[in-house]
């Protein structure tokens, strides 16, 4: 075991390791998670969908959680997410020309 400071190298790698794995399994699920709602779409479109996702998690987490409270205060799940994807139209429209 390597300490530099106060600082255990080992933790450290065994943390960044961790994390890495975390990412990698969460990047997974939702990949899968994707894949499942996008089922009737062009494999194709489903691609871009997915690398724009990747891409972006942040914006799309954003989105999500923005979905998820109209959804809590009483909307329509389908209704949310289309009001909230035409309030970010702009974004997602830009979004969707970078992929192509």
């Amino acid at each position: 075991m390597i300490l530099i400071g106060r600082y255990d190298v080992h933790r450290m790698y065994k943390k960044t390791f961790s994390v890495t794995i975390n990412g990698m399994f969460k990047k997974m699920m939702l990949k899968m998670a994707m894949q499942k709602q996008l089922k009737g779409m062009p494999k194709e479109m489903q691609e871009k969908v997915l690398a724009m996702v990747e891409k972006n998690p942040d914006f799309f987490t954003d989105i999500s959680k923005q979905i998820d409270e109209r959804v809590k205060k009483g909307e329509d799940k389908v209704a949310a997410a289309q009001a909230v994807a035409m309030a970010n139209q702009a974004k997602l429209q830009q979004l969707f020309q970078q992929g192509q």
